[in-house]
């Protein structure tokens, strides 16, 4: 038997929730709707980003990497 939490972790960016099933084997069986399923994942929680938003970080990046190197070439 097992206790099914469903987290619901909202991102910090786009406040789009998503939902993750955490399971634990602790002989209940029964779902259980949570913010936080363990306190150990609360910084996770509080600091989390959605892949979207991720990746639409890492291209911003990227693309000022790009620039400054452009920059730098430039100057030279």
């Amino acid at each position: 038997m097992s206790e099914s939490k469903i987290w619901h972790r909202q991102c910090i960016s786009c406040k789009e929730v998503k939902l993750v099933q955490y399971t634990e084997n602790n002989g209940k069986s029964s779902v259980v709707h949570t913010t936080c399923p363990d306190k150990s994942l609360q910084d996770t929680n509080a600091n989390y980003k959605c892949r979207s938003c991720r990746s639409k970080m890492t291209l911003e990046s990227l693309e000022l990497q790009l620039k400054m190197m452009e920059d730098q070439g430039h100057s030279r």
